[in-house]
């Protein structure tokens, strides 16, 4: 297994994300670009395509979204500044990012304008509805299904963003596009047109207890409709909830609620201590950061079929919120250490990430660190 570090801010962590941007010019080739939530910030990740050089880029100049109102031009752009970005997640329907400020959701075009699409960023409350009059009270991690719905966990229950017809269309199909085909050619610009606003709902289920992990479990139909399923874990217990059916409810994949502990197995014989967020891969497992106490973090995965395996039982620090890189590293935020751990474990990307191609997989076992970019070896060999 390859390891890699790279510092980031001290308790500032708040997610990675990779997105495509299109070329610059006619005939340029769309590339892709990772980004880590610092803060206010979101700071570009180079070498997250590679096995070295990992290093923090300085932060994008983020604008706020100059729409016009009551017939007028839209107005030149101004700076956002946003209070604390979180769980940035991209979406291929409509080519964009999506992340929290606050209790807000937002929304990153490609050319670093920032819109706000659900909620108030300095108003809390439980309401459903369109875009900003929706009101969220705890909200946490959020996912797309690449088919025009995003979900945000919030508290025990799960919101449903309908992103507007007007917008997914033509951008999902660039954004698959992109996807399907590396330099397939530039992507058009896409017009930021008026319509219908989000359309915010609540999924009837409600977890056992507060959601602390949320992934999108893909469909059987290339990511045309949200049907499929959600995965979502509590402090103790992974659950898979159907999304074909809005009365269904949440069934158990592993672990049992209430029950903590270590163990591996399979369903109810797994027990965890304390996840915080979970990743997919396009295999279908599930990863996950379970914290033994404030220096040690154990790195689970969990198959389709509910049995858990402890791969890095020996992870140093507080670490969580993990993603999936287009390398097919596993990206976990240190949120004592201030850094990024990179695990080099070989993964198959999921159905809409955002990398154009997939990477050849990691043939395990070496071992490398990056720190602020400069890749040493280590004096001995990992635990694990």
């Amino acid at each position: 297994m390859h390891f890699f570090r790279c510092d980031v801010p001290a308790d500032d962590c708040g997610g990675v994300v990779t997105r495509v941007l299109p070329g610059g010019r006619p005939g340029e080739a769309a590339s892709t670009q990772t980004l880590v939530a610092c803060g206010n910030e979101l700071r570009p990740l180079s070498g997250a395509d590679g096995l070295s050089g990992l290093e923090l880029g300085p932060p994008l100049q983020l604008y706020a979204d100059p729409a016009a109102r009551e017939g007028e031009p839209a107005a030149a752009r101004q700076p956002y500044v946003p209070v604390k970005l979180l769980c940035p997640v991209w979406d291929p329907h409509t080519s964009s990012i999506y992340m929290r400020d606050g209790y807000a959701t937002l929304r990153l075009a490609s050319d670093d304008t920032v819109t706000v699409v659900a909620g108030a960023v300095e108003e809390k409350g439980d309401a459903d509805g369109p875009g900003r009059t929706a009101r969220f009270g705890n909200p946490g991690y959020l996912v797309s299904d690449g088919a025009g719905s995003l979900y945000v966990a919030d508290g025990r229950g799960i919101r449903k963003l309908q992103l507007p017809p007007g917008v997914g269309p033509v951008a999902g199909q660039v954004g698959m596009q992109l996807q399907a085909a590396a330099g397939a050619g530039p992507m058009a610009a896409l017009a930021a047109a008026g319509g219908p606003e989000v359309l915010v709902s609540t999924l009837v289920p409600r977890a056992p207890a507060d959601i602390v992990g949320l992934a999108f479990g893909g469909s059987g139909n290339g990511g045309r409709s949200s049907s499929g399923s959600l995965l979502f874990m509590t402090d103790a217990a992974l659950y898979r909830l159907p999304l074909d059916d809005p009365t269904a409810a949440a069934l158990l994949l592993a672990g049992e609620e209430g029950a903590y502990g270590a163990a591996d197995g399979r369903g109810a014989d797994a027990r965890f201590r304390s996840v915080l967020g979970i990743a997919l891969d396009g295999e279908g497992s599930v990863y996950m950061a379970d914290w033994v106490d404030d220096d040690t973090t154990a790195l689970g995965r969990v198959a389709a079929d509910g049995t858990v395996t402890t791969i890095g039982p020996s992870l140093g620090g507080s670490v969580g919120l993990p993603a999936i890189l287009p390398n097919g590293c596993l990206a976990l935020n240190d949120f004592i250490e201030g850094a990024l751990n990179v695990l080099g474990l070989g993964l198959k990307l999921p159905r809409g990430h955002a990398a154009a191609t997939p990477w050849p997989h990691i043939v395990p076992p070496t071992w490398a660190r990056c720190w602020a970019g400069s890749p040493t070896a280590p004096p001995t060999s990992p635990s694990w």
